[in-house]
């Protein structure tokens, strides 16, 4: 997978109420997508920014490939790392589950994903919350493995979105994206950032040059969990590919 995590095993899981959800969110939005009179719902945010445009770019090429005929429907992969003991409540009830009110969100006020396997298991192991989780009685750690649905992407850049609007949370911390804690507006149901090591996670000076992705989901019906994925973690290993 990546250095410092390999494969242990595999759980397919299914919520019916869950994937009803997801289904309803989809097929609703691609809808509306897909009127022309919808203006609102089809904007191009990158128009007049380089740096957004090459951003939305590189989201895109991230969706899913749908059937034929299928169309306006924006599907991602994402993992979530997060403690065993939680899992199973995710999946039965939905993503509301990933959402903490002790983790305000430094991009926005909801559920985060990553299509990188190796940062999400940074929160399943607790490294990049500077607590290690031990694994289970197998030494394993799980990573949620999730379908999410993106109908308004923002993406999140440093030159327009850290205007100083968040005071840092102590003197020496990074600065703060003006999204943090924050409710998304009414155009947008999704946050995309490139984040890097250097800048302690928060997002890169120079989009397109970053370590990590995140995907930053409004509403817990845009969020699928359809596999347990058991990782054993070779510590010293994850913590030199999150850090440097």
């Amino acid at each position: 997978m990546v250095p410092g995590i390999s494969l242990s095993r595999v759980e397919i899981t299914k919520s019916a109420s869950v994937l009803q959800g997801f289904n309803s969110r989809v097929h609703r939005s691609a809808r509306r997508r897909g009127d022309p009179t919808a203006a609102q719902h089809n904007p191009d945010y990158g128009a007049n920014d380089p740096e957004k445009r090459a951003m939305l770019g590189r989201l895109k090429s991230q969706f899913a490939l749908t059937a034929d005929g299928v169309k306006h429907v924006n599907v991602l992969l994402g993992w979530h790392g997060c403690d065993e003991a939680v899992t199973d409540s995710v999946i039965a009830y939905g993503a509301i589950n990933l959402s903490s009110p002790k983790d305000r969100g430094y991009f926005g006020s909801g559920i985060y994903l990553t299509p990188q396997a190796g940062y999400a298991a940074g929160y399943s192991t607790g490294l990049l919350k500077t607590q290690w989780r031990p694994p289970n009685a197998n030494g394993e750690h799980v990573l949620l493995l999730c379908a999410a649905h993106a109908g308004l992407a923002y993406p999140i850049t440093r030159s327009k979105d850290y205007t100083g609007k968040v005071p840092k949370q102590h003197p020496h911390g990074p600065e703060l994206c003006d999204y943090y804690g924050q409710p998304f507006d009414a155009f947008h149901d999704t946050h995309y950032v490139q984040v890097s090591q250097a800048t302690d996670f928060q997002a890169t000076p120079r989009p397109g040059r970053y370590d990590f992705e995140e995907y930053v989901l409004s509403q817990e019906m845009q969020c699928l969990p359809f596999a347990k994925v058991f990782v054993k973690v070779d510590r010293d290993a994850l913590d030199t590919y999150l850090f440097g």
